[in-house]
C-alpha cells in the first residue's frame, strides 16, 4: 500500500524521519533524500518558536524502532513511531498543535499532514 512518506525538519538542513520496516527513526541531510517529482515541502502555520518545540521534541524520537501496527491507531508517542506519527507527535507534544483534525480518528496519515488545514506549501519539488 503506497500511502506516502514525510519526515520533519529539525534544523534548516536536516531532517527527522522513521524510514519504514526494520528501520529506527534517524536524522539525515535534507539534501540526501530522495523524494518524488511532485513531494511538497510544507510548513506548519505557527510561530518559529513553536516550529522549533517540534524540532526539538522531533529530536527524541530519534533511535526509535517503526510502528508497523499503525493501522490501529498512531496517534501518541509511546514505543515505535511511523513516519506520519513523528511528525504529528512532534507538533502535538512539542507545541500542542494537532495536524490531523480533518477525520477525527485516531489514525494520522500522511495525506492528513498534506492536507491540514494548519499548514502550507512552501514549494513543490520538480
Amino acid at each position: 500500500m503506497n500511502h506516502g512518506h514525510t519526515g520533519i525538519y529539525s534544523s534548516n538542513s536536516l531532517i527527522v524521519e522513521a524510514p519504514g520496516n526494520r528501520q529506527v527513526a534517524h536524522q539525515v541531510r535534507a539534501k540526501t533524500v530522495k523524494v518524488a517529482h511532485g513531494a511538497r515541502v510544507m510548513r506548519v502555520k505557527t510561530s518559529v518558536a513553536n516550529r522549533n518545540k517540534a524540532a526539538n521534541q522531533s529530536k527524541k524520537y530519534i533511535g526509535r524502532g517503526y510502528n508497523s501496527a499503525f493501522m490501529y491507531g498512531n496517534k501518541d508517542d509511546r514505543g515505535g513511531m511511523n513516519c506520519s506519527q513523528l511528525v504529528w507527535a512532534s507538533y502535538w507534544y512539542g507545541a500542542k498543535i494537532d495536524l490531523d483534525t480533518k477525520n477525527n480518528d485516531d489514525i494520522v496519515w500522511p495525506w492528513d499532514l498534506r492536507d491540514s488545514a494548519k499548514a502550507y506549501v512552501v514549494r513543490t519539488i520538480k
